[in-house]
């Protein structure tokens, strides 16, 4: 007797941790769920990396070397205009990516001129990169990112701009 009330009593219990492992994972995704849209609610400001077109984000950043889908090796040579106000030091960071994100080379662009203003401000700049042997694929993003000596997340912003990486380089 016993025996069979102590086995009643572990199923019990078994099944008491199961349904609290099923139910409380299940709180977990809904509380995660409803977090997040909280989040997105509540950041208007928030600016998606935006992909390069001849129009996107024009005001800020226009690119004028690498074209966007062309063929570039290593080294990148990087031209435009930028206002001022995207670099920080006469400075602003550029990221070459692969196709999977992973980073193959980091550098940064240049203003020729006065670079505190509000105007525009033509840049120069240079990325060495190393292509991934046997990579899958060709494409790759020149991503330009505005420096933010702030670390503020409300004054984050960036452009992609896809390319073909040359493997040969």
């Amino acid at each position: 007797m016993n025996k069979t009330f102590l086995a009643i009593i572990l199923g019990l219990i078994f099944i008491a941790v199961v349904a609290y492992c099923y139910i409380g994972t299940e709180d977990l995704v809904v509380e995660e769920n409803n977090s997040s849209a909280d989040n997105q609610d509540t950041t208007d400001d928030y600016q998606p990396i935006e992909e390069y077109t001849e129009t996107a984000k024009s005001d800020l950043i226009k690119i004028e070397t690498p074209k966007a889908g062309v063929i570039v090796g290593s080294p990148i040579k990087l031209s435009g205009q930028v206002r001022g106000t995207w670099l920080f030091e006469a400075t602003a960071p550029v990221v070459v990516t692969n196709w999977d994100g992973l980073i193959l080379g980091e550098g940064y662009v240049e203003a020729e001129g006065n670079w505190m203003t509000e105007e525009f401000v033509p840049f120069t700049g240079e990325i060495i990169y190393e292509q991934v042997p046997d990579s899958y694929s060709a494409s790759g993003t020149i991503i330009f990112i505005k420096s933010n000596p702030s670390g503020l997340p409300e004054y984050d912003d960036a452009l992609e701009m896809n390319v073909l990486l040359d493997d040969n380089s």
